[in-house]
C-alpha cells in the first residue's frame, strides 16, 4: 500500500495542515509514503530528523508543475483522464492545465538535481519516483523522460517535435522488425 503525494499537495494551503505529522501518521498505515518534492527540498538537511522511517519513503524527482502549484488538483485529474483514455490527447492539450508560469517571475522548478538525489540516497531514501513512469501513453512517458534526463527547460514544442520524431523512428523500426520476423 502506497500513500500518494496527492493529499498533501491539495492540503498544503491549509494553515492547520502539518505535513510532517501527516507523513509520520501515514507511515503507521502504509508500506510506502510519497513525499511532496517541495517538502523534500525545503527540508533536505533535516529529513532524517523529521521523518521516522526514510527507508519507506518515496520521493518524486521530476515534478512537472511549478513549485507549490495552486492548480495541482487539475493536473492530477487531467493526467488520470488522459492516461486512462477518458480524454484524447487533443482534449488534454486544450485543457491547458499544465500552463504553469515557467519563465515568469516567481517560477521555481521542482525537478531535483543529481546533487539532491545523491543526498537523498546517502540518507537512505532509495525509492525515487519518476513522474509519468507508468503512463499508458508512450509519448507522454517519453516526453517526461526526455525532459528529465536531457533538459527540463527545453520549450514544450521543441520536446514534442523531438519526441514525435523519435516515436516515428521507433514505429518504423518496429515495422522493419516485424517484416523480418514474417
Amino acid at each position: 500500500m502506497v500513500c500518494s503525494v496527492i493529499v498533501p499537495s491539495l492540503k498544503i494551503n491549509n494553515m492547520f495542515f502539518n505535513e510532517t505529522d501527516f507523513y509520520n501518521k501515514m507511515l503507521d498505515k502504509y508500506e510506502i509514503v510519497v513525499l511532496r518534492p517541495e517538502y523534500t527540498m525545503e527540508n533536505i538537511d533535516k529529513l532524517d530528523k523529521l521523518i521516522k522511517d526514510l527507508s519507506r519513503v518515496e520521493v518524486l524527482i521530476n515534478q512537472i508543475s511549478h513549485w507549490n502549484c495552486n492548480v495541482a488538483s487539475k493536473h492530477y485529474d487531467a493526467i488520470e483522464a488522459y492516461e486512462t483514455g477518458k480524454i484524447s490527447k487533443e482534449e488534454y492539450e486544450q485543457q491547458k492545465v499544465f500552463e504553469c508560469p515557467k519563465g515568469k517571475p516567481g517560477y521555481k522548478s521542482v525537478c531535483m538535481t543529481p546533487e539532491i538525489i545523491d543526498k537523498l540516497v546517502s540518507m537512505g531514501i532509495t525509492k525515487l519516483k519518476i513522474q509519468e513512469r507508468d503512463c499508458y501513453q508512450f509519448d507522454r512517458f517519453f516526453e517526461g523522460m526526455y525532459k528529465f534526463f536531457f533538459n527540463n527547460e527545453i520549450p514544450k514544442e521543441e520536446i514534442r517535435n523531438k519526441v514525435d520524431l523519435i516515436c516515428a523512428k521507433l514505429v518504423q523500426e518496429n515495422k522493419k522488425a516485424q517484416m523480418i520476423v514474417v
